[in-house]
């Protein structure tokens, strides 16, 4: 099985998140792509965010009815801050038959080498890298420190060129605090999700 990892905080997921990993699914021929919301984004240390049981609420609303998309709840089970690697390991002790492949975007990877144990998530995974704004595709390879990789990087380090979609969780947050409309930016779903439960205005 070729499994398709994408992680991060959700807070909401989107559909610019959305759209990655289906372009990553059919560009690598992806079998499935996991949907991982963290409990505790190890990044963002004094930053505020949803309740963990709220972000995967809002993931699995938007994944239902594809298919080849599935939600799942181990960051959040686990608890504590949630760093990719222990996600990883899990993910080969669970599915030992899966060549994994961890979907993201420029911004993370060219800081991989700040995450925990960097050289062994390049072990335990490839990756699928799209473009992000401020940050180019080309840049991607060189600014990966050798000594993190086992071989070629390229082997290790699938570039994407895709459309760049221009939507951020902080900018639907902000948006819904203002009052502005979300709608087609996120899910159906996951839009009535916000509205009923309130996330996201200003107190």
């Amino acid at each position: 099985m070729r499994l398709g990892v994408i992680g991060g905080t959700f807070d909401p997921v989107h559909n610019g998140h959305l759209f990655i990993a289906e372009e990553a699914r059919c560009r690598f021929s992806l079998d499935k792509v996991l949907f991982i919301p963290s409990c505790e984004p190890p990044h963002k240390p004094g930053a505020s965010y949803s309740a963990p049981a709220d972000r995967l609420a809002m993931v699995r609303m938007a994944v239902e009815g594809n298919p080849f998309f599935e939600a799942s709840s181990i960051e959040v089970e686990r608890g504590g801050r949630s760093y990719t690697v222990d996600t990883l390991r899990t993910l080969k002790e669970k599915r030992p038959d899966a060549e994994l492949f961890f979907i993201t975007g420029t911004d993370a990877i060219v800081e991989i080498s700040t995450w925990r144990e960097p050289r062994q998530v390049l072990a335990l995974s490839k990756f699928i890298v799209a473009a992000r704004k401020g940050v180019e595709l080309s840049s991607v390879t060189g600014a990966i420190p050798a000594e993190l990789l086992d071989g070629p990087a390229a082997e290790r380090v699938l570039l994407m060129e895709s459309p760049l979609i221009d939507i951020s969780a902080s900018g639907m947050r902000e948006r819904v605090s203002k009052g502005w409309t979300i709608r087609y930016l996120v899910p159906e779903t996951v839009l009535r999700f916000i509205e009923d439960s309130g996330l996201y205005q200003k107190v």
